[in-house]
């Protein structure tokens, strides 16, 4: 049997009978822009009780199938200083190509503006897009940054 939630139940379900989340992450996809097939990724953080969040991250098999491969990631418990990185490209200046599903990683970053920072200046100028920093169960206070080019 499962771990019992706030309201007591042990199905993985919300009170309200909607889907688990790892149900809704489920369905995600990948954008069917060749060559790259860009790859699509998001959170989605409980903000009641503000210390659980699930990644999802949807990207084109390496194996050449279409169909998508879907990676859920929850993370608990984090502390200050412990940051989960999912990134939808790497590169090697020359070439870009789907990332892996995700990277840990500790930092010595003493805010969320720091952080943000840290994350920004470790990106390649040329590929930078978009960052956001928060703290689960305050995502209203997200420090946000994105290249003005890519907003377009």
């Amino acid at each position: 049997m499962g771990k019992p939630s706030s309201d007591g139940r042990t199905d993985g379900r919300p009170a309200d009978g909607g889907r688990r989340t790892v149900e809704a992450l489920g369905g995600l996809e990948y954008e069917p822009d060749p060559p790259i097939h860009t790859p699509r990724i998001t959170v989605v953080v409980d903000l009641r009780a503000g210390r659980e969040a699930w990644f999802g991250g949807a990207r084109r098999s390496r194996g050449g199938r279409a169909a998508a491969d879907v990676v859920t990631l929850a993370v608990r418990d984090l502390e200050p200083g412990d940051a989960v990185l999912m990134r939808t490209y790497r590169s090697d200046g020359q070439r870009v190509e789907t990332a892996e599903p995700f990277v840990e990683v500790r930092t010595g970053a003493g805010s969320r503006d720091e952080l943000l920072e840290e994350v920004w200046g470790a990106l390649a100028s040329e590929f930078r897009v978009a960052a956001a920093v928060f703290e689960p169960g305050r995502l209203t206070e997200a420090a946000v940054r994105h290249e003005e080019s890519a907003v377009a």
